[in-house]
């Protein structure tokens, strides 16, 4: 039998016993101390040097310690029925030393575990637009879903968002015409302004110096902007069909989204390198 068939055997043989002594016995199999003579009798090798020893077990007891009173699950007996395990059929698929030694890294560092009912990926992208991903598995359904909604709570403490699926990538955009960006709005670009495009999403709202400050954010927006948006003037958004009076008495989780919309935007003049602010907030055309 393979290894990643035993275990669960052997978690189901031994509900309740401490991970330690699983671990233990999983190490024992491993490292070659267990021996099993036809009889059934199993012999385990343990410890080094001078404090070197045997245990015998044999009809599932062992005799590591002769002063107990009781039976006990000890790391020897766990030993011996995971060899056990892992003997049968060995005809048939014989059991693979290195293989073995591969799995039991990973399973000791819990890399490697039972098939887990519940489970959960979440893929985030970070401000600098790295993407993360995290997982959750749990084999208790009221652990798995503590477990997600701790990940969940942390993942947005970190700053962390959400990663979209891909979308086709948009094509630089033509400065606007004098008529198109209007010629009173604050935040138009200069006709020799280059123009860049983003997916519009959310709209933000924040105070500085008693005034509001708004900042357009979208999933394929440039990383530099990625934690508080991309600015955009008032006059932006009015243009672009928004009535201020209403945005700014608005909650902020109450915010009408920009799904739909396409952020047309510029660079700083003084650093070609770096996202200014949108000039033009448009429906997306169909």
């Amino acid at each position: 039998m393979h290894l990643i068939d035993a275990m669960p055997k052997i978690y189901a043989l031994f509900a309740g016993t401490p991970e330690p002594l699983l671990t233990e016995a999983l190490l024992l199999c491993a490292h070659g101390a267990v021996t099993m003579a036809p009889s059934g009798t199993s012999t385990v090798r343990y410890g080094t040097g001078s404090d070197a020893d045997t245990a015998t077990v044999e009809g599932g007891a062992c005799d590591c310690d002769p002063l107990a009173e009781t039976r006990q699950v000890c790391a020897h007996v766990i030993a011996a029925s995971l060899y056990e395990l892992l003997r049968e059929e060995e005809k048939k698929s014989p059991l693979d030393g290195p293989l073995l030694e591969r799995h039991v890294e990973k399973i000791v560092s819990g890399a490697m575990m039972t098939e887990a009912p519940y489970s959960l990926n979440v893929s985030v992208e970070d401000p600098d637009g790295y993407t993360l991903q995290f997982t959750v598995r749990k084999q208790d359904s009221r652990e798995f879903f503590e477990a997600a909604t701790a990940l969940r709570t942390w993942v947005k403490k970190q700053g962390f968002t959400p990663k979209h699926q891909w979308r086709q990538p948009l094509q630089e955009g033509q400065a606007p015409t004098q008529s198109d960006a209007h010629s009173t709005v604050s935040g138009a670009p200069s006709s020799t302004q280059k123009t860049y495009l983003f997916h519009a999403e959310t709209l933000v709202r924040s105070e500085l110096g008693g005034k509001y400050v708004w900042a357009v954010m979208g999933a394929d927006m440039p990383a530099y902007n990625k934690k508080y948006g991309m600015r955009a003037w008032p006059e932006i958004l009015e243009a672009a069909g928004f009535d201020m009076a209403t945005l700014e008495t608005t909650r902020v989780g109450d915010l009408p989204s920009l799904k739909g919309y396409i952020a047309h935007y510029v660079m700083r003049i003084d650093d070609l390198q770096k996202p200014d602010k949108v000039v033009r907030l448009v429906k997306a055309v169909p």
